[in-house]
């Protein structure tokens, strides 16, 4: 599957790449990280046509990201919110969610409150107490003028470099740290207890 081959869609004003074709197998829903968009998912996409061809899949642009820039939600009940009516309006029933990173943790939100098949969680423990805890120490740099810096060393924690080459440049042209978005999507984190 190229790139040239996968069409935007629009589904409840996300963006999304919507691929396969609907049969007894449950579809799957995938949604990015923070500051990624949806075409992370594309190297996946073509090895999946691979091994479970036409398989229904819908990658989204969670709100404010990618192509779905435009759309404001950024509390998690209202990006869950967002993430239903995009499954519904495409007619979806029952799929599997897949969440990398912080959409590994939308995706847990999601099945625990609507139906789903299952959940896939990419490269997020679902203790986030630690995580948390160091976020809300950050708190004042994360919306200061130091947001870059902190930012930089986030990325780095991750250890890029122990990426083979084509992932290291997946992870360099997908992800687009943005202040305002990130900060936002983080504010309970950054505002409430980590419990």
């Amino acid at each position: 599957m190229t790139q040239t081959q996968i069409a935007t869609h629009r589904f409840a004003g996300l963006a999304a790449d919507f691929t396969g074709t609907d049969d007894h197998r449950p579809p799957l829903v995938l949604l990015h990280g923070l500051s990624f968009d949806r075409t992370m998912w594309r190297p996946a996409l073509a090895e999946l046509e691979q091994i479970d061809p036409c398989r229904r899949v819908l990658a989204l642009d969670l709100p404010g990201h990618g192509e779905s820039r435009d759309a404001r939600a950024r509390d998690p009940e209202d990006v869950m919110r967002a993430v239903h009516a995009a499954i519904t309006e495409a007619g979806l029933h029952a799929p599997v969610v897949v969440g990398h990173s912080m959409g590994a943790i939308l995706a847990t939100f999601y099945t625990a409150s609507f139906a789903c098949s299952g959940v896939v969680n990419v490269d997020q423990t679902l203790h986030v107490e630690p995580f948390l805890q160091v976020v809300q120490g950050l708190a004042d740099q994360l919306r200061g003028p130091d947001f870059a810096t902190v930012w930089a060393r986030f990325q780095a924690s991750m250890h890029p470099e122990l990426l083979p080459p084509e992932a290291q440049e997946l992870v360099r042209t997908t992800s687009r740290p943005d202040q305002d978005l990130i900060v936002g999507y983080w504010s309970r984190a950054l505002d409430n207890p980590p419990r």
